[in-house]
C-alpha cells in the first residue's frame, strides 16, 4: 500500500487528508471567516528582487471571552533569499503565530503576507484554505515544535509522502538521502512510536526539506535534540538556506543559535524589533 493510501485509510480517520497538511508538519486549522478592515488598501508590493517574503501591516488578534488579545501589531518586514533570520521572544510573544501566518496555516486579523514564487508576488493571505495548502506543498517547508508524524507510516514513508502527494518522481531516493543526512539511515522502516523524540524531530525536519522548498520555517527545530544531533540538524538547515539560496526563518530561545544567524529580530509587545534596537533598550541582557 502506498503511503498516501495509508493516510486515506478509513481506519485512520483522525488523519484524513481533509484535515492533514503534510507540508505544515501538522494539522490545518479550519478557519472561520476573518473580518479584516485593513486589507483592501494594504497591497504593498516590493521592487527588491531579493525579497522572498514580506509582511505588510500584518496583525493578529484573538478573542478571549469578552476581551481582544492582540498578539501581533501591524508588522512590516522583508526577508531575503539565502538569509538565515533568527526570531527571538518570550514564550507567548507571538513567534509561532508569525510562522503560522507566513505559512498560511493561520489567517491574519489585518494586513498581508507576500511570497515571491515562480516569478510572481503571491499574497498568500488572500488565498483560500485549499489554495494555501497547495502552495505550501510546492513552496514552503515547516518544522514545528511538535513532530506530528503520521503513526501508520514508517519514517521513510513519512518523508516521502509530500513528493508522492504532488506526483513528483524520485521521492523514495530523496527521502532516503535526507534521512541518512540526519542520522536515521538505519531507521527507515521504523514507525514513529518506536522512535525517540529526537529521532521523530529529525524525521519531521527531513520531511520539511524533501520537496526542496523556496523558504523554510522552523519553530525550535533543535529543542528536542541532544547537542551533537542538534548541531547536525542546524548545519543541514543552514546548508539548504545558504548554499541553495533558500530563506530560513527560525524561532528559538537558544541564544547560541541566534549568534549564527545573518539577522536577528525580536518580538516584543506585538512588534518586530531589530537586534540592535532591542539591545539598546535591554543593556543588561
Amino acid at each position: 500500500m502506498k503511503c498516501a493510501e495509508k493516510v486515506r485509510n478509513p481506519s485512520c480517520e483522525h488523519f484524513s487528508p481533509s484535515r492533514f497538511d503534510v507540508h505544515a508538519s501538522g494539522f490545518t486549522h479550519h478557519l472561520p471567516p476573518q473580518m479584516n478592515t485593513h486589507r483592501e488598501n494594504s497591497r504593498r508590493r516590493t521592487d527588491d528582487p531579493r525579497a522572498r517574503v514580506w509582511l505588510d501591516r500584518l496583525s493578529k488578534t484573538y478573542r478571549e471571552g469578552d476581551q481582544d488579545h492582540i498578539v501581533l501589531k501591524e508588522l512590516s518586514q522583508e526577508f531575503y533569499e539565502g538569509e538565515f533570520v533568527c526570531l527571538l521572544g518570550k514564550s507567548g510573544s507571538g513567534k509561532s503565530t508569525l510562522l503560522n501566518l507566513i505559512s498560511g496555516i493561520d489567517a491574519p486579523s489585518g494586513g498581508d503576507v507576500f511570497i515571491r514564487a515562480d516569478g510572481q508576488q503571491v499574497a498568500i493571505t488572500r488565498l483560500s484554505e485549499h489554495q494555501r495548502t497547495l502552495f505550501r506543498r510546492s513552496h514552503i517547508g515547516i518544522v514545528f515544535q511538535f513532530f506530528n508524524l503520521i503513526p501508520t507510516l514508517t519514517a521513510l514513508e513519512n518523508v516521502a509522502l509530500p513528493l508522492e502527494l504532488t506526483g513528483r518522481a524520485g521521492g523514495r531516493e530523496r527521502a532516503i538521502a535526507l534521512l541518512e543526512q540526519v542520522g536515521l539511515g538505519a531507521r527507515l522502516g521504523t514507525y514513529p512510536d518506536k522512535l525517540s523524540g529526537g529521532e521523530q524531530q529529525r524525521v519531521a525536519i527531513a520531511r520539511a526539506l524533501v520537496h526542496d522548498p523556496l523558504l523554510l520555517l522552523a519553530d525550535e527545530p533543535t529543542g528536542h535534540l541532544d547537542v551533537e544531533t542538534g548541531e547536525t540538524v542546524l548545519s543541514l538547515l543552514l546548508e539548504m538556506s545558504h548554499n541553495a539560496n533558500k530563506m530560513l526563518l527560525m524561532a528559538t530561545h537558544a541564544s547560541e543559535l541566534a549568534r549564527r544567524a545573518d539577522r536577528v529580530l525580536h518580538i516584543e509587545d506585538g512588534k518586530l524589533v531589530s537586534d540592535e534596537a532591542w539591545q539598546a533598550h535591554h543593556p543588561d541582557s
